[in-house]
């Protein structure tokens, strides 16, 4: 067996590495399907409070059968990171 030339890839291959770890990093990402769905960040952008009075009244619409909660994660700084959204539910 001969010893490797260099002890780095060539550019080809680090993009190839590259992408094959973002394919793997975007497989962990469990985000909500459909329209409508907010996080609590987002909502507070829309709606300036206290973070922790938004967050009482989502729970309160949760319980009471007007909002829906999906968990799932979303990738920050190459980490998957536990993250809720929330979308009202409609009646029809």
């Amino acid at each position: 067996m001969q010893p490797s030339k260099s002890k780095h890839t060539a550019p080809h291959d680090d993009a190839l590495w590259a992408e094959c770890l973002q394919r793997m990093l975007d497989s962990r990402a469990r985000q909500p399907e459909g329209d409508g769905w907010k996080t609590s960040t987002e909502l507070l952008e829309i709606r300036p409070m206290c973070r922790q009075r938004m967050m009482e009244l989502l729970r309160a619409e949760i319980v009471a059968g007007r909002m829906e909660e999906f968990r799932g994660t979303q990738i920050v700084n190459g980490c998957p990171k536990p993250q809720r959204w929330y979308r009202p539910i409609r009646r029809k």
